[in-house]
Order: C-alpha cells, then structure tokens, then sequence
C-alpha cells in the first residue's frame, strides 16, 4: 500500500468513526447550512433560519440554546421575523398575472413596524394595463397611511414585477449579513464540517 493510500484509508476511517459519533440534529444543521451555500439569496436566508429553528425548542426556554449561540432573545425574534418574510417572497411568482405577497401576519400599523419599516424604503407601485385602471388604483389609495398603501399594493392592487424585485433586494441586503453571522454561529457551536475537502494528488511510488 502506498503512502498515499494509508493516508487516504485513515482519513475515510477517521471521518466515519466521527460521523458514527454525530447525533441526527447536527446533520440536520449540517445539510441545511451546506444547502444554503448554493441558493439564491431569500432561499439562503430562509434556510439558515430553518437550521436556527430546528435548535431552538418550541416549548420552554430556549436561553441555554442562545448561549451557546452568544445570542440574544431579540435576535430570536428578529430571525423568526426574518424567516417569515423569507417565506412570503418564496411564495411570489414574478410572472404571475396577478402579484400579491402573501404575508404570513397582520396587515395593520404594528406588524408594519416590526417586519417591514426596519428594512423597506423605496415606494412600491402596482400594476396597471390602462389609464382608467391606474386612476382607478390611484384614487384607492388616496389619504391612506404608509403602512395601509403599503399593503394594500403588495396585496389587493397587483404589485408591479419591478416593485416585486426591488422589495426582495431590499430585504436580502438588510437580512443577509445577519443570517450569515447566524451561519457562522452555528458552524462553531456544533463543529460543523461544510467544507469539501480537495483530495489531494497521488504521490509517486
């Protein structure tokens, strides 16, 4: 046997004898975050949010999870905001003939606050085929608060593609650097190994 074969036969050992000793949860982490790498951006966030969730006990305190984490409860809360918000724009079709993001909580001045104020500034448009049906919407919304123009656009009043993709970028930048901290938090905790290694060439003998 070369050398070069004992050391791969070692290596093949070595990880099956650490992956016989790795529990279905940090596999489960594992095949989330490795996923993740490779997806467009709401897809990404969306599953590194899962993989937090899936530490995280659905009854009871989750603190001892956090701290092992170094995270706060509000950064809790922030990513199951974040997750949800990933879960709508999943549901978008941009070549729908109708656009309505399907948001998974109230459409009223509260939720507006805490899911969409802290990422979202660009003014979204609704769609519209003619001048009638543009007056029509325009006259809608007159008067209307921010959030309930807001909604009423991304819901009842056919959102615009352009618009469509402009929300979803706003969010990926503000949501992205967070997931990924989440991302590395993860990795560290649970020693996860989501890089290939390059098999090395084979020596000479």
């Amino acid at each position: 046997m070369s050398k070069f074969e004992a050391k791969k036969r070692a290596q093949e050992t070595a990880v099956k004898a650490f992956r016989q000793g790795r529990s279905a949860l940090t596999e489960l982490l594992e095949l989330h975050l490795k996923d993740s790498i490779t997806r467009d951006p709401v897809d990404k966030i969306r599953l590194i949010c899962e993989a937090l969730l899936c530490v995280v006990p659905v009854e009871g305190d989750p603190q001892s999870v956090l701290d092992q984490l170094d995270m706060t409860p509000l950064q809790l809360s922030q990513l199951r905001r974040i997750y949800a918000i990933a879960l709508a724009f999943r549901k978008v079709n941009a070549s729908s003939p109708f656009i309505a993001v399907p948001w998974p909580f109230p459409n009223d001045e509260e939720h507006y606050s805490l899911y969409i104020m802290p990422w979202h500034s660009i003014p979204v448009h609704c769609r519209w085929t003619n001048s009638t049906v543009k007056a029509d919407k325009e006259k809608r919304l007159e008067g209307k608060p921010v959030w309930d123009s807001f909604f009423m656009v991304t819901t009842e009043l056919d959102l615009s593609p352009v618009s469509l993709q402009e929300l979803k970028t706003e969010f990926e930048v503000w949501a992205m650097p967070f997931a990924l901290w989440v991302f590395a938090r993860l990795a560290d905790a649970y020693n996860l190994q989501l890089i290939r290694t390059v098999p090395e060439s084979k020596e000479e003998t």
